[in-house]
């Protein structure tokens, strides 16, 4: 695979498509083709409605720091 190491000023957003991961090229093997991908956002912005990620008893062992930084994404159960 071909690697692309981007530097850019900080506030720069980068816009990928998506399809082009693979060359556009489809997967005829029958195996899921494994995708990696990280994504970061504003530490304000949430979607509306949207449920936590991380599981509250994955969040409880964690550091105080590691607490306070996620706390908007532990997954509370109704």
């Amino acid at each position: 695979m071909q690697q692309s190491i981007l530097c850019a000023p900080a506030g720069t957003a980068i816009i990928r498509d998506v399809r082009c991961w693979h060359g556009r090229t489809e997967n005829r093997s029958g195996d899921p083709r494994i995708m990696i991908s990280a994504g970061y956002t504003a530490s304000w912005f949430r979607l509306p409605n949207s449920p936590g990620t991380l599981p509250v008893n994955t969040y409880v062992t964690m550091s105080d720091r590691s607490r306070k930084l996620c706390a908007s994404i532990v997954y509370l159960p109704v």
